[in-house]
């Protein structure tokens, strides 16, 4: 794997030896590594990619994506824009009539984060003929009290995806 280097680990107090004997340990020990990138500071100090892949090879990214949601979730209440005691029908009135499950508007930025969502089978969207994710959550079938009970969801996730961006102004991604 070639490393691109943008400024010096050592000028963002990181050191190149260590970073490479991090990726030589991955190759070492058979782990699949596509890609690394080393950010300190909004510098990147190292980035590579190991072949066949580049910069714009798309990858799945499973349930990683709640570690950087719960994270941007996190970064927002403390900077104070949200709380995570707020309750969804804040950021979704939109979503919101006398048809919707109260246990739904009334969930916590909290229970997603913990997946406790007012399910008992997941709300996620119903394949290509339903791209309207926010709305699906909204419709689906509620069968128990919001914080209640795990429920491995993505849903939620995506759930909070959205209010981080309704909150900033800004994609999911720009934020962090």
């Amino acid at each position: 794997m070639d490393i691109s280097i943008y400024t010096t680990p050592e000028q963002m107090g990181i050191s190149s030896a260590e970073i490479t004997k991090v990726v030589e340990g991955f190759e070492a020990n058979g782990l699949s590594m596509h890609s690394v990138l080393v950010m300190r500071h909004g510098e990147i100090v190292a980035e590579g990619y190991a072949e066949p892949y580049d910069k714009d090879t798309l990858h799945r990214m499973y349930s990683i994506s709640k570690s950087f949601t719960s994270m941007a979730i996190g970064l927002l209440e403390a900077e104070g824009k949200i709380s995570i005691n707020d309750t969804l029908d804040k950021y979704f009135p939109e979503y919101i009539d006398e048809s919707t499950d109260q246990r739904i508007a009334k969930t916590k930025i909290v229970d997603l984060l913990r997946m406790a969502s007012p399910f008992t089978k997941g709300s996620s969207y119903k394949g290509d003929t339903d791209m309207d994710w926010i709305s699906t959550f909204f419709t689906a079938k509620v069968g128990k009290e919001p914080g209640s009970s795990f429920l491995y969801d993505t849903s939620g996730t995506y759930v909070l995806c959205v209010i981080v961006e309704k909150v900033t102004g800004k994609d999911f991604l720009t934020y962090l």
